[in-house]
């Protein structure tokens, strides 16, 4: 993934890549686009993939101001950070497609999987598969507005958790039970598979699609090609993954 990420939060992540149970001739190649501000967590991804036979890329030049983990209430994403992330993942999958790699696990550096995880995405055996995990988006709720944890998939765009024939209490019910479930919407842990690879799925922006609010993000851009190319989404809520949103309070 693109990785902005302080070093408390890093070695955590790469702890549990290291640590998953891979199926039998399975071999991860960590290949990662440096978009750190973080002295030390640059060296400590770039030592990281120097023995693991792995490659740092280099990305989009970035602006110290367009993206913030500390706040409050919730991430403060720009448009701008969000087109540079996208910029940064399509070099990996072109990066991949040079490599000739049977699939593309697009982890995010903010969360810590369990061992499994990618050998369940694997399973699936479905063109995209994505690992569901849940986060209290907002750190604060009200005596009138209690803050609940929602999945990173979604049936509508931006962000609706009702569609395809199923309601939002449907949708949760199927991802708590942890059913695989197709959906349209998703991003952060997903396994891409050769075909979808070369289908010429991508992050950059869709034409006469909205790029304002949340469907600024590079995954809804990303979903919405994938769709049109027929490489379908699917949620694979099997895994246990923490996601390390609220800094400093989630450490």
């Amino acid at each position: 993934t693109s990785v902005r990420k302080p070093t408390a939060v890093l070695r955590h992540y790469l702890a549990a890549i290291d640590a998953q149970d891979l199926p039998q001739n399975v071999v991860l190649k960590p290949v990662f686009v440096d978009d750190n501000v973080d002295a030390d967590a640059r060296v400590l991804l770039a030592n990281y993939c120097a023995t693991r036979g792995g490659e740092v890329l280099a990305g989009v030049p970035a602006p110290i101001v367009d993206f913030a983990d500390v706040h409050p209430e919730t991430h403060q994403w720009s448009g701008s950070a969000m087109e540079r992330v996208g910029a940064n993942k399509d070099r990996i999958l072109a990066r991949a497609r040079e490599l000739n790699v049977d699939g593309v696990w697009f982890c995010d550096a903010d969360l810590v999987c369990d061992t499994t995880t990618l050998a369940s995405l694997m399973a699936c055996a479905v063109p995209i598969a994505t690992a569901v995990y849940w986060t209290r988006w907002s750190a604060r709720g009200t005596e009138t507005r209690k803050v609940h944890a929602a999945p990173q998939v979604w049936l509508r765009h931006p962000y609706e958790l009702s569609g395809m024939g199923l309601t939002e209490h449907e949708f949760r019910e199927r991802l708590a039970r942890r059913q695989l479930t197709r959906t349209p919407g998703y991003g952060a842990c997903t396994l891409i598979s050769r075909t979808a690879l070369h289908a010429g799925v991508a992050f950059a922006r869709m034409p006469n699609v909205s790029t304002q609010g949340l469907m600024a993000g590079e995954d809804r851009h990303f979903c919405i090609r994938a769709e049109a190319l027929h490489q379908y989404g699917w949620a694979d809520p099997w895994p246990d993954i923490f996601h390390v949103y609220h800094l400093p309070t989630d450490l």
